[in-house]
């Protein structure tokens, strides 16, 4: 099987290969920027604009993939403050990646939704609950992508998966704002400095999904021997719900001279939403392996080693 994984270069897509790699399949990564070094150099690699529906088909034919992930996509704030360019990468994007894969005979294409469709009612956060006319920015471009490839599935027989990924957290740089740079911000209490989260309260709730575990699902999904179609929420542990408060004493308790974290006075707690992978562990045997009480030590580890 031949796997081309657009956005190869983000937090995410590395952990994708790197999962890919040990199923022997022909592997090509592209993003619009150069090559990681962690990638391996067996790795074909070219540079891509999802915008730029001529690059992407041009790209679409150079890897001749039998199954093509697309992780390519901002995220959350970006979307808030640029919709023009949310639209343009979210949505044309995914249009073009869609659309090249059709002309070029792509069996399968796999597609890096979010938990945040369920924005910003998250009590109900089942795939097959109705998307709320207030979602965000960014869970509507997600939203208008699932529909994509809903359609696109009816209308031309290709398999599609869109995964739901709740909060992925893990080793590695996150450059944009949001739950995810919240948390790095958290973890950074490990060096010894206190930390100020002056937009979040102790009491808000994310459910965590190691970046790892989000990596071998999105694996599972492109290799797996049966169909599949539709939205699969991919999530953590169950256990893994957590409010920031929680994550800090895990944190402290771990690394006695961590510093303090200090939340904004007066923010009105929110739950980002407790989601099952029932549908997915059904589907293709995805079940997270990383506890996060195990990850977010880890990650405080590796911050101490790299600090010196």
């Amino acid at each position: 099987m031949k796997i081309l994984t657009i956005g190869a270069a983000g937090f995410l897509g590395s952990f994708v290969l790197k999962e890919l790699t040990a199923t022997g399949c022909e592997l090509a990564g592209a993003d619009f920027k150069d090559k990681p070094a962690e990638l391996p150099a067996t790795i074909a690699y070219r540079h891509v604009d999802v915008t730029d529906f001529e690059n992407v088909r041009e790209v679409v034919a150079w890897a001749k993939p039998d199954t093509v992930i697309n992780l390519a996509g901002l995220l959350t704030n970006i979307c808030a403050s640029n919709p023009f360019q949310a639209t343009r990468v979210n949505v044309m994007g995914a249009a073009n990646v869609l659309e090249a894969s059709r002309l070029n005979g792509v069996k399968r294409v796999v597609f890096a939704s979010s938990a945040g469709v369920c924005s910003p009612d998250r009590i109900d956060t089942r795939e097959t609950r109705p998307v709320s006319p207030q979602v965000s920015m960014y869970g509507a471009t997600k939203f208008y992508d699932e529909v994509l490839c809903r359609q696109y599935e009816q209308n031309f027989g290709m398999e599609t998966a869109s995964l739901r990924y709740s909060l992925i957290y893990g080793p590695g740089d996150v450059s944009t704002p949001g739950n995810a740079q919240r948390l790095k911000n958290i973890e950074s209490c490990v060096l010894g400095k206190d930390v100020v989260i002056d937009d979040a309260s102790a009491e808000d709730r994310v459910h965590l999904l190691h970046v790892a575990d989000a990596g071998r699902a999105t694996a599972m999904a492109a290799t797996s021997a049966a169909p599949v179609s539709g939205a699969y929420n991919i999530s953590g542990p169950l256990g893994d719900f957590l409010s920031f408060g929680e994550i800090v004493d895990i944190l402290r308790a771990a690394f006695p001279e961590a510093g303090q974290v200090m939340f904004g006075k007066g923010a009105a707690p929110q739950e980002f939403g407790l989601y099952s992978h029932r549908k997915a562990r059904e589907a293709f045997g995805y079940v997270p392996h990383i506890n996060a009480r195990v990850g977010l030590v880890e990650n405080g580890k590796n911050r101490l080693q790299k600090a010196g």
